[in-house]
């Protein structure tokens, strides 16, 4: 975000006629912190609890920021949205079968490359494994089903907002 930031104040001039601002979705306390740090300094305050963002600051390159706990929040409006690192915080298992039956698939630190991670099968079962590989399917259905109600949101303010979603 802090690239995007430097680039919206390289573009001033061309920008100048349109109202810029970012709106983040972030639920977690720590992590709003921490981007609010990064992106203005610490200079946030808490919004009034009529609105709909709960934090809200202007960056170091003056471009006003809101921070919102969920994508139905942020206001409509001509819009980017910007997935980074989305795809990776979504909850997943991964399994692979061997010849033992179904072993979770995990990251573990490369005992060679101590600052590298790789991917290891788990040398017994894991409570994954043990517990819910039989409902698996309707579990991973169940997550499914709840993102793809989160991208149908997305694709519908990009729709209604004129917007472009990007990865």
């Amino acid at each position: 975000m802090e690239d995007i930031l430097r680039v919206f104040k390289q573009l001033a001039s061309v920008l100048s006629t349109c109202d810029v601002s970012v709106h983040l979705v972030e639920v977690s306390p720590k992590l709003s912190e921490i981007q609010a740090v990064i992106l203005t300094g610490g200079k946030v305050q808490p919004s009034p609890e009529d609105e709909s963002a709960y934090m809200k600051g202007i960056s170091k390159t003056g471009i006003p920021i809101f921070w919102y706990r969920d994508i139905q929040d942020v206001p409509p409006g001509h819009s980017f949205y910007l997935a980074h690192e989305f795809f990776d915080a979504l909850p997943i298992h991964k399994f692979q079968r061997t010849e033992k039956g179904w072993c979770e698939v995990l990251v573990d630190i490369d005992p060679e490359v101590p600052d590298q991670l790789l991917f290891v099968l788990s040398p017994s079962r894991t409570p994954v494994t043990q517990n819910f590989i039989q409902v698996f399917w309707s579990l991973n259905s169940s997550l499914a089903r709840r993102n793809e109600t989160m991208w149908k949101c997305v694709l519908r303010l990009v729709s209604l907002c004129r917007g472009w979603p990007l990865g």
